[in-house]
């Protein structure tokens, strides 16, 4: 999911969700100058590049906003200790838990806290950084 808005005229800010297998990540942008967010993609960033601004896009992963250290992507399957210490019980539950038929109420159960804790991370960190990229621009 990618969300693109026009914060001014000559500023683009951009949110997007991309799914990976039974996880999630995001990643926060601004692009000026008619150049989307979504050209200035950085994978792997540091937090050096939060505030380079030679460049015309930028796009982060959402932690590195942050400043999250770990992994940059959120978990619908967090298995025990145990569970990935033992090669064999992990892929018996890997599989157990892939194949299983959800209800909606599952479902929904399931996405809900780790979608909640993206959004926070979005809130909290990320559009503050956006207010603060439109005012060095002079576009706030």
């Amino acid at each position: 999911m990618k969300l693109v808005h026009a914060r001014s005229p000559g500023l683009l800010w951009a949110i997007a969700f991309r799914p990976l297998d039974e996880q999630f990540d995001a990643y926060v942008g601004w692009g000026i100058n008619g150049r989307s967010p979504f050209e200035g993609l950085e994978q792997i960033a540091t937090d050096d590049q939060l505030w380079q601004f030679e460049r015309d896009a930028l796009m982060l992963p959402t932690a590195t906003v942050a400043r999250r250290s770990g992994t940059t992507y959120w978990s619908f399957w967090n298995p025990s200790d145990a569970v990935t210490d033992d090669p064999m019980r992990f892929a018996a539950e890997f599989a157990q838990f892939c194949t299983k038929d959800l209800t909606f109420e599952e479902a929904r159960e399931l996405v809900r806290g780790p979608i909640l804790e993206a959004i926070s991370e979005i809130e909290t960190f990320c559009l503050p950084y956006l207010e603060r990229i439109a005012e060095h621009f002079g576009m706030a």
